[in-house]
């Protein structure tokens, strides 16, 4: 006699294990799409940009999404951060630092460089200066590139964020009397993403 009992027990499982199996690929499906459309609306956030023009003439481009600081615009400084970027706000910073018109590019911009490199072993954690590399050329302009490294402790007991290691890369272009260093600031599994949005932010601006 045939035991029609586990035949239908049997039958069942395979049911139950064909719609479990149905159902992983479903929600697999859709979290790859939700995925997918969230990198989507955020390129197409990134790649609309606003344009600002600070008290000496200087015009840049920023993602339409971040946080333009003026506060400092007057004495030459420019912010803008990418507040929802995790474990800490990707920043680009634009300076204008007035030098001697008579100083070889070269003195003037390390002159620059030691200086920002001086403020930052000061005003950060484990600061680290590294590749300082002079160009011939960025934007037309005699430059220096340099990249450094720090971190981030949030300040206050209470904080809930974490340490972050920031990575940071300066471009610093002499024009005459001035040099304007751009500056990015990205935690560091954020750097790669930055790094294309910096080079079209350097790329942008119109200096005086």
């Amino acid at each position: 006699m045939i035991d029609t009992t586990a035949l239908t027990t049997r039958k069942i499982l395979a049911r139950v294990n064909t719609q479990d199996t149905i159902s992983v690929v479903m929600v697999t499906a859709i979290t790859l799409v939700a995925l997918i459309a969230g990198v989507l609306i955020r390129n197409a956030a990134e790649s609309r940009t606003r344009n600002y023009t600070d008290p000496a003439g200087v015009t840049v481009q920023y993602p339409d999404t971040w946080q333009l600081d003026t506060s400092s615009a007057a004495q030459g400084t420019l912010t803008m951060r990418d507040m929802q970027a995790p474990g800490f706000p990707t920043t680009f910073e634009l300076r204008r630092t007035v030098v001697d018109p008579n100083a070889t590019d070269t003195a003037a911009l390390s002159s620059v460089a030691d200086t920002l490199a001086i403020n930052r072993g000061r005003n950060s954690t484990a600061f680290k200066l590294f590749n300082v590399t002079p160009s011939q050329s960025v934007k037309g302009l005699p430059a220096t590139k340099a990249n450094y490294v720090y971190v981030k402790v949030p300040s206050g007991i209470l904080q809930d964020n974490l340490p972050a290691v920031v990575l940071g890369r300066d471009y610093l272009l002499r024009k005459t009397d001035k040099v304007y260093t751009f500056s990015l600031q990205a935690a560091q599994s954020n750097l790669e993403q930055a790094a294309p949005l910096f080079d079209k932010f350097v790329a942008s601006a119109q200096l005086p």
